[in-house]
Formats: C-alpha cells, sequence, structure tokens
C-alpha cells in the first residue's frame, strides 16, 4: 500500500449551505495555504496550487475531523489516504468521473488555484483522514489577566488579539509569495506567469502595508497612554485649594478692614 500524506494549514473554514447540498449532508469549505500538490501525488498538473479543500459529510460521517476543522484553535492538519483504497479523480471538462462503489471518490480541480472535493460517507469511514496536528497559536498564560496596568476592561488583551491577527495575516501573505515566487522560479514559461506576477506584486504590496501599519501602531498606543496618564485629578484638586485660600484671603482682609 502507498500512502499518501499532506500537512496543511487551515486559514478559514465556513459551513457550506448551497442548494445543491443533500438534506443528510454537511459541508465545510476550508481556505488553506497554498500547497504545491504535485510534490505528493505524481499525477497532479506541476502548474497548479491547492488553496482549497471542500468536504461533505453525509449521515454525521467522521464528525471528529468535521468539528476538529471547525474548531478555532486548530489550525495545523494532515490529510491522508492509502492511493490504493481511494478513486483518485483529475477533474476534466466533459468527462465524468470513474465508478467504484468499493472506493471513495477524491475529486481534484486543476484550475490556477487548485481545489479537492471529498464526501465522506459511513461505510468509508478510516479511508482518509483529516487529522489535528496542533496550532499555530503559542499557549497565553497570562490570558484573561490584567496586563501592563489595564483596568480590567480588557484592553490589553484586545490589542493582543489585534497583534495576533495582524501576524497571522502577515504569516498568510508571506506563505503565498513564497509559494508564488517558487513557482515562479520552477515554472518561468508556465502560461499564468504573469498573473502569477501581478499576484506576486500586489501580495507584496498588502504585506507592505500590514508591517508599516504594525510598526506605527506601538507609537499610537504610546500616545494614547500618556494622554490617560494626564494627572487630571491632581490639577483639579489643586485648583480647589488655590480657589479656597483665595476666598479665606479675601474674607480675612474684608474683616480687618471693618476694624
Amino acid at each position: 500500500m502507498t500512502e499518501i500524506k499532506i500537512p496543511f494549514t487551515k486559514i478559514k473554514v465556513e459551513k457550506y449551505a448551497g442548494s445543491d447540498k443533500p438534506a443528510n449532508e454537511e459541508g465545510l469549505k476550508v481556505e488553506v495555504m497554498p500547497i504545491f500538490f504535485e510534490n505528493f501525488y505524481e499525477e497532479i498538473p506541476p502548474n497548479t496550487v491547492l488553496t482549497k479543500i471542500n468536504l461533505g459529510f453525509l449521515d454525521g460521517a467522521e464528525k471528529e475531523i468535521y468539528d476538529n476543522l471547525l474548531d478555532d484553535k486548530k489550525d495545523k492538519f494532515e490529510l491522508s489516504f492509502e492511493k490504493e483504497k481511494v478513486l483518485f479523480h483529475i477533474v476534466e471538462l466533459g468527462k465524468k468521473p470513474p465508478e467504484d462503489e468499493n472506493k471513495l471518490l477524491i475529486n481534484y480541480i486543476p484550475l490556477t488555484e487548485a481545489s479537492l472535493k471529498i464526501i465522506f460517507k459511513p461505510k468509508f469511514a478510516g479511508v482518509v483522514k483529516i487529522t489535528c496536528q496542533g496550532s499555530n497559536e503559542e499557549p497565553n498564560k497570562d490570558k484573561g489577566k490584567d496586563n501592563g496596568g489595564n483596568n480590567g476592561n480588557g484592553g490589553g488583551n484586545k490589542n493582543n488579539n489585534d497583534n495576533d491577527d495582524t501576524n497571522k495575516k502577515i504569516t498568510n501573505l508571506q506563505n503565498q509569495i513564497n509559494t508564488l515566487e517558487e513557482k515562479l522560479r520552477k515554472q518561468p514559461t508556465s502560461d499564468s506567469n504573469s498573473e502569477d506576477k501581478e499576484k506576486l506584486e500586489r501580495l507584496k504590496a498588502e504585506i507592505e502595508a500590514l508591517k508599516r501599519k504594525q510598526k506605527d501602531k506601538p507609537q499610537n498606543e504610546n500616545e494614547g497612554t500618556e494622554k490617560n496618564n494626564f494627572p487630571y485629578g491632581l490639577v483639579i484638586g489643586g485648583g480647589v485649594v488655590i480657589f479656597l485660600l483665595l476666598i479665606a484671603v479675601i474674607f480675612f482682609w474684608q474683616r480687618s478692614k471693618r476694624k
């Protein structure tokens, strides 16, 4: 048996609720960091990159896979199957997939940004596995605690979450840039060469904008902190004391004048 293993990182997942979805099926559309799939499966055309995995779960099949993919805390996975136990079909216009009731069908749609489509069925349980390999997020031991002198209003955690989101976006963009650069290096005469170059420039501009925003943010936050630390109470209190002293001076001055 030849086992195929394809590690991938989940970027986004959403439930599919199209009109073509059977009532007894749950659907997921999974966006993944770009993968050169031909590195794992030799039949794949060399000029495509896998970016999406569409999954259907008939009659409650593979509930653990379904739940793990929907878990926001999990983003590293591995898709694996034994080559001889599946029907791996590269979709071509006008060509029907092969039929075999004893094998699970995997459709590969070879667009510039390619996708996989797998419909899980109870009778093929365990044939195709998608196992969680962990998370990119480091555990935050101080999560929920007051950090940096915050007054418990959650401001510190919000800033940390914003930074985490920005870092994830930068990592995702950098992975896409690395993938495209590798593709352009390996396939300089590809039909999609000009489109890939345009996309590469766009991604580079986007990542630079995010980095500038991230760099400028601490300065803006410090300015806000300085404003919040202005001693309003001390200034107002001092003004009240001066006002009371002034009234006392005027009172005693008028009293001495009458005498």
